[in-house]
């Protein structure tokens, strides 16, 4: 976790990152914009799905069964706001090219 912070009365502003850096996720309750289970399709790369899927229905939460693509695999879940949530495992991820 990065920041986790009180923004206001009533207000907090959570902010996580990877442990080995990258894009960021910022948690917050008072933007009008962002209400929960507003977001669909979020999608988080791991490197071992296989684990990441034991480690999180262990815990409860409720994902589908694990599909197989050409491009990789993956499990949708969401979050107890109703958040949707894609976890990826790429096949090849040293052939994804940035433009």
């Amino acid at each position: 976790m990065l920041r986790d912070e009180a923004m206001g009365p009533d207000m907090r502003w959570i902010q996580f990152q990877p442990k080995d850096g990258g894009a960021t996720i910022a948690l917050v309750t008072w933007l009008e914009g962002l209400k929960p289970g507003g977001q669909q399709g979020l999608l988080l790369g791991v490197d071992d799905i296989d684990a990441e899927y034991a480690r999180l229905t262990g815990l409860g939460v409720e994902a589908t069964p694990i599909e197989e693509q050409p491009w990789g695999r993956y499990t949708m879940l969401k979050d107890p706001d109703g958040n949707g949530w894609i976890l990826t495992e790429l096949t090849n991820p040293d052939e994804i090219k940035t433009r």
